[in-house]
C-alpha cells in the first residue's frame, strides 16, 4: 500500500470501524494495555439502555429522530430552530434551498464548536441556563441570529469564510457569555478552529456544499459516501498538526501501540455528518443512501457507558484521576472500543424492542435517544459535575 493509498483509506469511513475491530480482537485476547475487557457486562448495558429509551419512547420509538445537533438547538423543549426555519419559509424571498443553506451554515458553525465545555461554563437564554453540549448549541444559534459569524452586513443570517476568519477570542467568548467566572475549555482551540474554517472557505459559506453535491432539489439522492468526501476536503485543512503520513494531516487519527497502526476516529466530522443529515432530509427531502458507513461517536459519554457499567476497566497501572492526553493508549483503545461497542450494542438493544414488538432502531437513534443519554445520566449519578469517567486533555477541537 502506497503513503498516499494508506493516507486516503485512514481518511474514509470504512477505516474506522475496520481499524477498531482489531483493537476489539485484542481486548477478546486480553491484550488491551490500558483495559480489562468484560463483555459479560454488555447485557447489563443493554438493559440500561434499553430502560432510557423506553422511558422516554413508550409506544413511540418510531418517533425518535436520529442523532444530530438540531435537538441540541432546542433543549428545554424550546424549539428555537424549528422556529426560525418556519419563519423563513413563509419568506416569499427564500428557497427551501436558501433556507436549508442556513441550517446547514449554523449546524457546521455549532458543530465545530462543540468539543468538550467542561463542568464550569454555562449559557443562559432567556431565563434558562444550560451547559455542555447543549449550552454550546443554543450560544452559537445566538451568535448566528446576531450574525457574528457573517461579514456582510446586508445578509448577517449566514455563515461565510471572510466572517469566521475576523473572529476573535473576544468576540465569540461576548457572544458565548465567558467571563473569568464562567470559563469554557478551550475557547481559543475553538477560535482559531473557525478562523481556519474561514481560511479554507475564501469568500465562501460552508452550505456551498450543497451545489458541489449536487443536492439542491427536493428529492435528489444524496450518498453519505460523496457528503464524506467533501467534508473531509472541506476540513482536514483546519485541524490542528497531530497524526501527519507523506505530508498529509489526518486530523482525529492517532497511532494505536496496541496494533501498532493508526486508528482514525474523526469525530467532529462524523458528528456533522449525522447532524447534516437531518435538515437535508427535512428541509430539501432528500433521500440519503449510505449512512450506516458512520459509526458511533468515540466521544465520552457513549465511551463512558462502557466504563461507568464495567464494560472497560481501567488496569491497576493507570490511574482513573490522572488526565490523559489523546494520543494515549488510554484514550485511544478507549475510543476504538466504544465504536464497536456501539456497534455490538444495538442488536442487544433491538432484541429487547422486537419483544415489545417494536420495529428496530438504526445506530443513529439508538445514539441519540440509548447510549449518549445513559452516558450522561451515569455521570451524573457517579461523579459530582457529570463528568467523564476517565479525563481528557482538551483542547477545544476534539471531543
Amino acid at each position: 500500500m502506497t503513503a498516499t493509498n494508506s493516507v486516503d483509506y485512514l481518511l474514509s469511513l470504512p477505516s474506522i470501524r475496520e481499524t477498531a475491530q482489531k483493537i476489539l480482537a485484542c481486548a477478546e485476547r486480553d491484550g488491551l494495555k490500558a483495559f480489562e475487557f468484560h463483555a459479560e457486562k454488555m447485557p447489563e448495558v443493554a438493559d440500561y439502555v434499553y430502560s432510557v429509551i423506553r422511558r422516554d419512547f413508550e409506544g413511540k420509538y418510531g418517533s425518535i429522530p436520529p442523532h444530530g445537533r438540531w435537538q441540541h438547538f432546542e433543549v428545554g423543549g424550546v424549539p428555537r430552530l424549528t422556529q426560525l426555519v418556519e419563519t423563513w419559509q413563509q419568506s416569499k424571498s427564500l428557497s427551501a434551498l436558501d433556507v436549508c443553506k442556513r441550517v446547514i451554515d449554523v449546524t457546521f458553525v455549532s458543530v465545530l464548536l462543540d468539543a468538550g465545555a467542561g463542568n464550569v461554563w454555562r449559557y443562559v437564554d432567556n431565563g434558562a441556563e444550560y451547559g455542555r453540549s447543549e449550552g454550546i448549541a443554543v450560544a452559537s444559534l445566538r451568535c448566528f441570529e446576531a450574525g457574528l459569524f457573517s461579514s456582510d452586513s446586508e445578509n448577517p443570517l449566514q455563515v461565510d469564510g471572510v466572517g469566521l476568519e475576523g473572529l476573535t477570542v473576544e468576540t465569540l467568548g461576548a457572544g458565548m457569555q465567558v467571563t473569568e467566572d464562567n470559563l469554557i475549555e478551550g475557547l481559543q482551540g475553538r477560535v482559531a478552529i473557525l478562523n481556519n474554517l474561514g481560511k479554507s472557505l475564501g469568500k465562501g459559506r460552508p452550505s456551498d456544499i450543497l451545489d458541489r453535491l449536487e443536492c439542491t432539489s427536493s428529492g435528489a439522492t444524496l450518498d453519505v459516501a460523496n457528503l464524506w468526501t467533501e467534508l473531509q476536503q472541506l476540513l482536514l485543512p483546519i485541524w490542528p498538526e497531530r497524526t501527519v503520513v507523506g505530508g498529509r494531516n489526518l486530523g482525529d487519527a492517532w497511532y494505536s501501540s496496541t496494533i501498532q497502526e493508526i486508528q482514525p476516529f474523526h469525530k467532529l466530522t462524523q458528528w456533522l455528518a449525522y447532524s447534516l443529515l437531518i435538515p437535508l432530509r427535512r428541509i430539501l427531502q432528500l433521500e440519503v443512501c449510505g449512512e450506516e458507513q458512520l459509526t458511533g461517536l468515540p466521544e465520552y459519554r457513549n465511551g463512558g457507558l462502557f466504563v461507568d457499567l464495567g464494560v472497560l476497566r481501567l488496569r491497576s497501572t493507570y490511574s482513573p484521576i490522572a488526565v490523559y492526553a489523546p494520543n494515549s493508549d488510554v484514550i485511544v483503545e478507549w475510543r476504538a472500543m466504544t465504536v464497536v461497542l456501539l456497534d455490538a450494542l444495538l442488536p442487544l438493544v433491538n432484541e429487547k424492542l422486537a419483544a415489545e414488538g417494536a420495529a428496530p432502531l438504526t445506530l443513529a437513534q439508538m445514539l441519540e435517544a440509548g447510549s449518549w443519554k445513559s452516558g450522561r445520566l451515569l455521570a451524573a449519578k457517579n461523579r459530582k459535575g457529570g463528568g467523564s469517567p476517565i479525563l481528557i486533555q482538551s483542547d477545544g477541537t476534539l471531543f
